[in-house]
């Protein structure tokens, strides 16, 4: 197996953690809001989940998505400057 430099581990720990922070942080989000739901009825009934279903984001939607997170990343493995 390949020894990888020290720069080669930082950048591949910086793409790891650009992707995973956002990912991350929402998760936390969503899991404190479903605990405070499912031990508050009231709350859990007003949820965007009850309120609003669930639903898929369009191709569109998703594609944006898809393009913001590749500039990140791109952003992320180049330093912060633009190419």
């Amino acid at each position: 197996m390949k020894e990888h430099t020290p720069e080669e581990l930082a950048a591949a720990v910086k793409r790891y953690e650009v992707e995973l922070w956002p990912r991350g942080h929402e998760a936390v989000l969503q899991s404190h809001e479903n605990t405070n739901a499912v031990h508050d009825w009231k709350t859990m009934m007003q949820s965007d989940l009850f309120t609003g279903g669930l639903a898929k984001l369009s191709k569109e939607e998703q594609a944006a998505k898809d393009e913001e997170e590749a500039e990140v990343t791109k952003q992320a493995t180049n330093g912060g400057k633009e190419t």
